[in-house]
C-alpha cells in the first residue's frame, strides 16, 4: 500500500487537499484487478487540535488524522503540504514535522505556497523548486540557495517535488501516478476526470504580466494562435481552416498590396520581402 499523507493547514483551497484525493483514488480503480500492486491509501492531516480543517470558503474538511499526534518518523510513501496556514505558529510545526519525516518518505510535495515551508526545512536548498507565482521574489530572496523558477506548473527534483499556485498541485498529482504506474493509468484518469495531462502552458501565463487583451477579430486571434504554435503548419490553407476564413481572403489580409507582413504577423521576417 502506497501510504499518502496529505497535510492541510488551516484557510486554504479546500478543493485542492478534495481534488487531489479523488485523483488518487481514481488511479486505484484503474488499476488491474487482480494484479498485485501496491494501492494508494490517502490520509487527510491537519494542523489544528482538532479534526476540522476551515477553509477560506467557509466550507470544512473532516481530517483523518492530527499532525501533533504523528509520529514523525513514521514511514509514508509520500508526504504533500498544501499551504502554508494562516499563522506562523501553524507553519512552524508542519516545519518540524517535515523535517524530522522527510528522510523516511519516498517523496515530499509541495502545493503552491507550501513550498516556503520545505524551503525552511530546507530540503529545497541546491534544488530546483517553484510556487504560486506571487511568492517566487519572495521565495528567492529569502532561500537564495533555492533555484527558483517560474514557469512550471510542477518540478520534479530528485524525491521533491514542488509545483505552482492552486490547481497546479493537479497537474502535480497526475505527474505522481504516471511515475507510480504508468502512462495509460494517468491518461485514463484525465480523461475520466476531463483534465488536461499535458497542460498546454506554465504558470506564468496567469501572472500580474499583462497579457494581450481578447478580441473577436479572427486574425488577431489567429496571430495569437500561431505564436504559441510556431512548429505547426503554418500554410495559408491551414491557417484559413483554422480562422473559417476563405485561403484568398486570408491572403488577402496577411499580404495587402502584394506586400510580405510576415514581421506583423508572427514577429519574424523582413517586411516587404517573402519568407
Amino acid at each position: 500500500m502506497k501510504n499518502f499523507l496529505v497535510i492541510v493547514p488551516d484557510g486554504g483551497m479546500l478543493f485542492e487537499a478534495a481534488g487531489i484525493a479523488d485523483i488518487l483514488m481514481h488511479a486505484n480503480l484503474h488499476l488491474p484487478v487482480g494484479i498485485d500492486q501496491p494501492r494508494y491509501r490517502v490520509s487527510i492531516a491537519t494542523t489544528q487540535s482538532h479534526q476540522v480543517i476551515h477553509g477560506q470558503s467557509g466550507l470544512n474538511l473532516l481530517a483523518d488524522l492530527k499532525l501533533a499526534e504523528l509520529d514523525p518518523r513514521q514511514a509514508w510513501d509520500t508526504i504533500m503540504i498544501t499551504g502554508r496556514g494562516d499563522s506562523v505558529e501553524e507553519g512552524n510545526m508542519v516545519v518540524d514535522f517535515i523535517k524530522l519525516a522527510a528522510p523516511q518518505a519516498r517523496r515530499v510535495v509541495s502545493v503552491c505556497g507550501a513550498a516556503i515551508l520545505l524551503a525552511e526545512a530546507g530540503l529545497l536548498d541546491g534544488r530546483r523548486a517553484t510556487s504560486h507565482w506571487r511568492l517566487l521574489d519572495t521565495l528567492q530572496t529569502r532561500f537564495p540557495l533555492v533555484q527558483v523558477e517560474g514557469g512550471p506548473l510542477y518540478i520534479q527534483d530528485g524525491p521533491i517535488w514542488t509545483s505552482g499556485g492552486v490547481s497546479s498541485g493537479f497537474d502535480l498529482t497526475l505527474a505522481l501516478v504516471e511515475e507510480d504506474f504508468g502512462f495509460s493509468v494517468a491518461r485514463d484518469i484525465a480523461q475520466d476526470m476531463v483534465m488536461y495531462l499535458r497542460r498546454p502552458g506554465g504558470q506564468m501565463q496567469f501572472s500580474r504580466y499583462p497579457l494581450p487583451p481578447a478580441s473577436s477579430d479572427p486574425i488577431s486571434t489567429l496571430q495569437s494562435w500561431v505564436r504559441a504554435n510556431l512548429a505547426e503548419d503554418l500554410s495559408i490553407e491551414k491557417l484559413a481552416e483554422r480562422a473559417a476564413i476563405e485561403p484568398q481572403k486570408l491572403h488577402a489580409r496577411l499580404y495587402p498590396r502584394n506586400r510580405c507582413t510576415a514581421r506583423a504577423f508572427c514577429g519574424g521576417g523582413t517586411p516587404g520581402r517573402r519568407t
